[in-house]
Order: C-alpha cells, then structure tokens, then sequence
C-alpha cells in the first residue's frame, strides 16, 4: 500500500492539473482552520478600531469565506474539466449516508429561500449587505459565508478522513475564547480585550448574551476532546489531562455564569445533560465516566465560587448624559466610576421579570406582525400573500417592529424577536420558518445516528465527538429560543454543521476516501484535452475575482474601520487630521452610515466655534451632505433622520427655507415609520409651530 500510494504521489506531480487540485485542497485546509481560530477570538483594540467586536467577526468571515468560496469553485471546475466519473461517484456516496443528504438538502433550501426573501424585501439592499455593512448585522452575504464554511468543512474532513484536526481547532479555539472571560472576571484585560457591558462578562463577543451564546456552542466540543484526551492517556500522563480537565470546565463555567445570561445557562445545562447520558450509554469505560464526574463537579464548584468570591472591583467609563436625539455627541466619555454588584443581585437579574417581560412583549409584537403582515411605509410593499411566504427579508425585522409597536413595547432599539424561529418567521416568511425547522430535523437526525453508529464501536473519539456534537447542538437549539444569533455564534454553528455532516457521512474510512481520492487524480489524468487547457485561465480568473470580492466586501470595511478609529484616538488631534481619518473612511466604505456621522459631527462643532459666518454656514453645509450620505445609505433608519432633520434645521437658522421644510418633512416621515415615537410627534409639532406662529 506505501508503494502504490508513493506511485500516486508521483503520478500526481508529474500532472500541473493534479498539482493544482492539491495546492488548492491545502489552501481549503489552510483558510478553514485559520477562520475556526480568529472569528470566535478576534477582538480589535478600541484605540486603532472603530467597532472592535462586530466588524472584526464579519469582515473575518466574510474574507476566508469569499476565498474559500473561489477555492471550492476552482476545484469543481478541475472535477468538471478532467471527468464527471468524480461527480456522479460522489452523489452516489452521499445518497446512500441519508442524513447527511437531508442536512444538505435542508441547508440549501435554508439558503436558496433566504435568497429568494433577500430579493423581494422591503428593502432588498439591506438585506444583502446588512444594517450595519460588515458589522453586527452583516446581511444575506454574509449568511452565505456560513455556508460556505460548512461545504469546505465537509469536504476537508473527507478527502482527510479524519475529523481530529478540525475537532482540536475547533477545542483550542474554545478555550481561548473562554479564558477571556476568567481574565475580565478578574479585571483584567488580556490582550486589550476589555469588558464592554459593565460588570457582566463579555468576553470576545462585546455582549454578555452573545457571549454566553458562542461559549454554549464551544464549550462541550472543548471538554470532550480534553475528556478524550483523559481517558486515552497513560497513568502518568492522565493526571495533566485530569488537571486540564478541571481548568477547562472551571474556565467555560466562570466565563458562562458570569455572563448572567438565562438562555446560555439553560441550554449549557441540557447540553451537559444530553453529553452525561451520551457517554453513560455507549458502553464507555471506567475512566469515561470519571472524567463526566469530574466535569459534574468543576462545574458545580466553580459556579459556587462565583457566589463567593468578588474580584477587585473593575472601573468603567461613564459617558455623559446622553443628548437629545437631534444633536450630536457633545465630548467623548471623561469621567469613570467603579461598579459592582452582590451575589445575590448579580444572579437575581436571572429570575427577573422585568426582562422576562419584556421577551413576551417582543413576541407577542412579532407574532402580530407575522399574522397581520402589514405595509411598511417607504419601502416596496408587496402583496401581503408574498409577506407570509417570504417575510419582510433578513435584517429587516428592526423597521417592521418599529413601525408597528405600541407604546408600551417601543423602545427605538429593536434589533430582533429575541428567538430565532419567531425571528425568522418574521423576517423570511412561512416557507423561511420550514426550512429552519427541516434543518433542524436533519440536525436531529443526523445526531441520533451518529450515536447509534458510537453505541456499536469500540472508539472512545467517536463516542466524546458524538457526546461534544450533541450537546453543542442541542445547547444551541435551547438558547436561540431566548437570543439574538451574531457572526460569531452563527459561524460556530455552521462549522459544527459541517463537521456532524461530514462524520455521519458513509463511508468516512481511510482506506476508502484514498480510493476516492485516487479515482478523481486518474480521471484528471483521462480527462478531456478540450477542456483541460481552460482550467489554468479559468482558476486563474477565478482566483482574482475571489480576491476582488474579499476587498469588497471585507477588506475595504476592515480598512476604514481603522481609520475611524481616530475618534478614540488619544491626544490633541487637529481638525484637518481628524477629517482626513474619517473622509479615507468614508471613500472606502460609503454604505456605513456611522463614519458619515461621525464627520458631520465634526462640522457641527466647527460651526458651534466659529465666529464667521460664512465659514458657520459652510460647516453646516457640509455637515448636512454628510447626515445626507448616511440617509441614502440607510433610508429606513430612524436614526438617521433625527440626525438629517437636525443638520436641515440648522441650515433652516441661517435662512434656508427650503431645508427648514425639509426637517419638518423628515419628522413626518418618523412619525409614519415609527407611530408609537412620542419624542418625533412632540418635535413636528414645536416645528409647525415655529413655522406657522
């Protein structure tokens, strides 16, 4: 077998086409696990980046993922050029493994329905890009990245055959991110990664709730490969693995429970349930069921020492008092206190029923509004049978709330239903809903035969990958009944998708993936002449373009969130300096309506200091083009017409009537788009009257 596989090796280099596939295959290898290590971990400094927690993850995902899209699309281009003996072999082999056919059919319609909702929304531009471009609501392309992820998953673990690799990646990864939190629990910011939301734990993620959800996701693949490692090693070595074992479960338990988060605990809870049967019944070994005792127990003395041991107290910044909505900032935060709470009111606010409340009313909210299907105003307003079947589009659900919420549930800060289903039902229709529920059952049942398959196998690392899989899973199934799905937890849960995909996938021997593998490098071999001399232009054409879209859509954001940052800059820094930063930020990425802000607020206040008119009126100009980019950017976004009728107010002052009428036109459009918004129908009101004395 050595012999023949060398002759492979050698018949494989003596073919460019060959040669290439490999190259390309090490590349798929080479993104996927880098992308598993930095999206879960990468938080940027707050003093070179604007936004250090949401861009960071999008711009990531996006990046590996469009690269790893013209990687998977140059290789079936080889597979399609040099013989379709692959293709048709491997459709063979997935149609007799049927659960993970089913996750892949479910996946595809998850994506081809998200597309189908992302053409006919309300606001189709901001469905594909996102609210916020490349930020916390990253849009339709940016779901598409996951996807991506998980293809590319499935495919290595199989021309690999083992999913080892990937599982340590993944595990590493986790520990990281976990030991971030056990740094902010002791105030300490390690790596600058500083906590963002008071005192409660928010580790890579910028928010406690985000944080738990990405933590519940990584914790079990993390502790049954560290358990794996326990059971298997020798007696010298298992006492390392057992100490390890302990640090981990201690340093997922702190980061978790300090995050207070009631939906991430709850699924962190039956997922350890659902990890502590799986290896209880499947014949494990002594040792299998010490290392889940011992988790068992780290977990609970942890959790106690979280009740009774407080760090040093931690100082956070307090900003000043918010200002009106109409006005800019006045002055960056200067002021800071220390903030700390008991025990007893840190895990009060679990049983809280303010915030319990406050769920129910944003699902009953989101409930009427899937029932009703209302028009927005200022968007195209389809019939309302295509609303039931595809939703209002991704990322919309911001503006239907807000256009249809009552006084009571009005808050201005609606980002999503706060459960994923209800979320979804909203924003991608009846048809959205099914095919979220399909991938579920294909999910569900993928794990029970991957379980069954561990209960007839003497392998220790299929029953803890099994255990890991299903307790992840079914953690992440519970906690997005109560959370808001981000970049980094969503890109978890597709990568574990792929990994359950591709080890539920028959047959995932050695010996028959060679095979495979040997079959495609011979038909590549055979393959038509004809086409073969397209296939280096082709990749070629394709790798440049993959590098274009990665700019596009990732990089260029990446870029200028940088150059935003001078607004956290320390020191003196000029006006023209500071206008400079934010101009190259705004010509790389015009669609963030932040950056156009930011710049107008800069010309509000050189015109508050300016003792010349002409130079006043200027600034203000300038100031109201700015809020007017950020506008067209965003014509749905509340915000961005308090800021737009200020800046045509003040130009109103100074004796143009026509933006005086503009403002009062831009409130009457809020009060449209938002109706339960007191503050805007109080303001229309103060400006007809200064109008119409």
């Amino acid at each position: 077998m050595p012999r023949q596989r060398r002759r492979n090796r050698r018949k494989s280099r003596s073919d460019p086409i060959s040669a290439l596939d490999g190259g390309l295959r090490n590349a798929q290898l080479v993104f996927l696990l880098t992308a598993i290590i930095v999206v879960p971990f990468i938080v940027l400094p707050e003093s070179s980046f604007a936004d250090i927690t949401s861009t960071s993850k999008a711009t990531t995902i996006r990046f590996f993922g469009t690269l790893l899209g013209g990687v998977l699309a140059s290789r079936l281009l080889i597979r399609v050029a040099t013989g379709k003996e692959w293709i048709r072999s491997q459709n063979a082999v997935l149609r007799l493994s049927p659960p993970a056919y089913f996750i892949l059919v479910a996946a595809a319609s998850v994506v081809i329905l998200s597309l189908i909702s992302t053409v006919l929304s309300i606001a189709p531009g901001i469905s594909l890009w996102g609210r916020n471009p490349a930020g916390f609501e990253a849009g339709e392309y940016t779901a598409l990245m996951y996807a991506v992820f998980a293809v590319a998953l499935f495919v290595s673990v199989r021309e690999s055959a083992s999913v080892e690799r990937v599982w340590t990646t993944v595990a590493i990864s986790g520990i990281a991110v976990s030991l971030v939190g056990v740094f902010q629990f002791h105030g300490i910011a390690f790596l600058d990664i500083a906590q963002t939301h008071g005192i409660h734990t928010t580790g890579t993620a910028g928010n406690p709730i985000f944080y738990g959800a990405l933590l519940v996701l990584m914790a079990p693949m993390s502790l049954a490969f560290v358990a794996q490692k326990f059971e298997s090693a020798s007696a010298t070595g298992s006492r390392y693995w057992l100490a390890a074992l302990v640090l981990v479960t201690g340093s997922f338990t702190l980061s978790l429970i300090t995050t207070v988060s009631r939906g991430s605990i709850l699924g962190w809870t039956a997922g350890l349930v659902v990890f502590a049967v799986i290896v209880f019944e499947n014949r494990s070994t002594k040792r299998a069921r010490l290392a889940v005792g011992i988790i068992a127990a780290s977990i609970v003395g942890f959790a106690a020492l979280t009740t009774v041991y407080e760090p040093s107290p931690r100082t956070t910044p307090i900003s000043q008092a918010s200002s009106p909505p109409t006005s800019p900032p006045t002055s960056a935060p200067s002021a800071s206190q220390v903030q700390t709470e008991t025990p007893g009111e840190k895990f009060g606010k679990i049983t809280r029923s303010s915030t319990v409340r406050l769920r129910l009313q944003y699902w009953g909210l989101a409930a009427d509004v899937a029932l009703g299907r209302p028009e927005i105003p200022y968007s195209n307003n389809l019939p309302a049978s295509i609303r039931w079947l595809v939703g209002y589009g991704p990322d919309t659900f911001r503006y239907v709330a807000t256009a249809e919420a009552g006084k009571v549930t009005f808050t201005g800060r609606f980002t999503s239903a706060h459960n994923d289903p209800i979320n979804r039902l909203v924003e991608q229709g009846l048809l959205g809903l099914i095919a979220w529920l399909t991938l579920w059952l294909a999910i569900g049942y993928a794990l029970w035969r991957v379980v069954k398959r561990t209960s007839r196998s003497d392998a220790s690392g299929s029953m803890w990958l099994a255990a890991g899989l299903a307790a992840a899973l079914t953690a992440r199934f519970l906690e997005q009944l109560a959370g808001s799905p981000t970049a980094g937890d969503v890109f978890v849960f597709w990568i574990l998708v792929g990994i359950l995909t591709a080890v539920v996938a028959e047959p995932l021997a050695k010996k028959s993936i060679e095979e495979e593998i040997s079959a495609a490098r011979a038909a590549s071999g055979r393959g038509n002449p004809g086409k073969r001399i397209f296939v280096f232009p082709a990749v070629t054409v394709i790798a440049v373009l993959a590098m274009f879209l990665s700019w596009e859509t990732a990089g260029r954001f990446f870029i200028a969130n940088n150059a935003a940052s001078v607004l956290h800059a320390g020191g003196t820094l000029s006006y023209e300096a500071v206008d400079a930063r934010l101009e190259r930020a705004t010509s790389l990425a015009p669609e963030v309506a932040g950056y156009w802000h930011s710049r107008a607020d800069l010309e509000h206040g050189k015109a508050r200091s300016s003792s010349v008119a002409a130079d006043e009126l200027a600034a203000r100009q300038r100031a109201y083009q700015y809020d007017k980019n950020a506008f067209d950017a965003n014509p749905l976004e509340i915000g961005n017409h308090y800021r737009l009728a200020f800046s045509a107010w003040e130009l109103g002052k100074l004796g143009d009537e026509e933006k005086r009428m503009e403002a009062v036109e831009l409130y009457v459009r809020i009060t449209k788009l938002a109706p339960a918004d007191s503050l805007a129908a109080e303001r229309l009101e103060t400006l007809r009257n200064v109008l119409n004395p």
